[in-house]
């Protein structure tokens, strides 16, 4: 991973605790020493919808036509890009389409 990243170890390591401490990964022992994986937890896949969108905007706006990257559907086998949908009538929704309310009370 570090070798892919083109940053040094101790960054890598400290990036991947901050990570495990925020709750996005958890570390599980890897095979025998002190090798470690990091596997996403809950709140880590959450993030993957976000995470396509913004791949999807990096597309469009960095890749100058040219994507890194394609994404695979693998049940139906077809390529795809990440799409807002309502979830209601399952139509694209962008910025202008939506309104925002505040729902009172407001508690973190």
């Amino acid at each position: 991973m570090r070798e892919n990243l083109g940053i040094a170890t101790n960054i890598l390591s400290d990036r991947l605790a901050r990570l495990v401490q925020a709750g996005v990964f958890r570390k599980t022992p890897y095979g025998s020493g002190d090798r470690f994986e990091y596997r996403f937890t809950e709140m880590g896949l959450d993030l993957y919808k976000p995470m396509l969108v913004m791949m999807a905007w990096g597309d469009r706006w960095l890749a100058n036509g040219k994507p890194p990257m394609r994404l695979r559907h693998k049940k139906c086998g077809n390529d795809f890009s990440a799409v807002v949908v309502c979830s209601e009538c399952k139509k694209p929704i962008s910025a202008k389409d939506t309104d925002y309310k505040l729902r009172y009370p407001f508690d973190l």
